[in-house]
């Protein structure tokens, strides 16, 4: 039922069975067509969607440790509340996707696309995230302790008072950037590109 062309009749199971918790553990649901559907709850240990739509769908509270989203389209997907330590997501469109409450420390986020997308607040310690487009994207008291961000994009992201102990940096862009408060102890800023950027009460901030 879980396939392409079943979104509706899987939200309608959904919907009359409000306490089922479905269990989609080692799934292989790769490309398909899933955009809307409720996966609320669910538990997609090790599922594997790469190239999957998921545009605007109910992860809220899943379970998607260790899973494969790679280049998975989640645009506006509810991932409050999920599971994602040490899931697979690079290259993933994950634009405007709501992130309240998720854990993704440890999460593979290479290449993926973040931008304008609110992540503040969230334990992205030892995250992987070089390459990826975080333009825009509210980063605001995010902890990124030891996070791979070499070659980001970065422009224009509220990063104030985020925690960046430890981060690789080099080689990202950090044009405009708000690091106001931004802790960046032993971060690897190494040709990152800080033009604009405001580092007011920034700790460790390279001198001018």
């Amino acid at each position: 039922m879980l396939r392409s062309g079943y979104v509706q009749t899987w939200n309608e199971l959904r919907r009359t069975e409000p306490e089922w918790k479905p269990v989609l553990e080692g799934a292989r649901i790769g490309g398909a067509q899933l955009g809307g559907i409720d996966l609320a709850g669910a538990r997609l240990v090790r599922a594997y969607l790469v190239d999957a739509v998921l545009e605007g769908a109910d992860l809220r509270h899943a379970d998607l440790k260790h899973a494969t989203l790679a280049a998975a389209d989640l645009r506006r997907a509810h991932l409050e509340g999920a599971q994602l330590f040490h899931a697979n997501a690079e290259g993933a469109d994950l634009r405007g996707a709501h992130f309240a409450g998720a854990a993704l420390r440890d999460a593979y986020l290479r290449g993926a696309i973040l931008s304008g997308t609110d992540l503040s607040g969230l334990n992205l310690s030892w995250t992987q995230l070089a390459g990826a487009r975080l333009d825009q994207a509210n980063l605001a008291a995010a902890n990124l302790e030891e996070a791979d961000l070499s070659e980001a994009v970065l422009d224009g992201a509220d990063l104030t008072n985020a925690i960046l102990r430890g981060a690789d940096l080099s080689g990202a862009s950090l044009r405009g950037a708000k690091l106001e408060g931004a802790d960046l102890s032993g971060a690897n800023l190494d040709d990152a590109d800080l033009s604009g950027a405001d580092l007011t009460l920034a700790i460790g901030a390279p001198k001018a």
